[in-house]
């Protein structure tokens, strides 16, 4: 039995959920299931980081990436979790618009909670930290991850 807004439902097909899915089994609190997306355009530098604001103390599910417009002929790239997380995500991905990237998140350690806000950074894979990319194209990122539901006051 599924309670959607308060009222059992029946329901023998597959439940979609654009926004957030809470879920509480108590009289307070709970745990969402959230997604975080940005993009980035990309621009003449070594590294570009998508803002996907996720925040400290969430429990990082996986993300997937997309490149949305086209990033320079021969430039591939990189994408790596930084700050709250850090695990490389993807290397050496094509360029071409369309380009896409599913991964779950490597656990090891608790390291899949955020000890800070995470974000994503995109490096070009040529010589890193040297070589800057060209001012062409944008990749789209959404991060999925499980928050706690504060509880309320007593």
């Amino acid at each position: 039995m599924l309670t959607i807004n308060g009222k059992p439902t029946d329901i023998y097909t597959d439940v979609v959920v654009n926004g957030t899915l809470k879920t509480s089994g108590g009289s307070t609190g709970g745990l969402s299931i959230l997604a975080a997306e940005a993009a980035a355009a990309i621009t003449a530098n070594h590294t570009i980081t998508i803002q996907v604001n996720v925040p400290t103390g969430s429990r990082i599910l996986g993300c997937q990436l997309r490149v949305d417009a086209a990033l320079a002929a021969g430039e591939t790239w990189d994408a790596a979790y930084v700050t709250g997380a850090t695990q490389s995500i993807a290397t050496a991905q094509a360029v071409a618009k369309n380009t896409k990237v599913n991964k779950h998140f490597d656990v090891n350690t608790d390291t899949d909670i955020a000890s800070g806000e995470v974000d994503i950074i995109i490096q070009k894979n040529s010589n890193p930290g040297v070589d800057v990319f060209t001012a062409q194209g944008n990749i789209r990122a959404i991060i999925y991850y499980i928050a706690f539901n504060a509880m309320g006051d007593a």
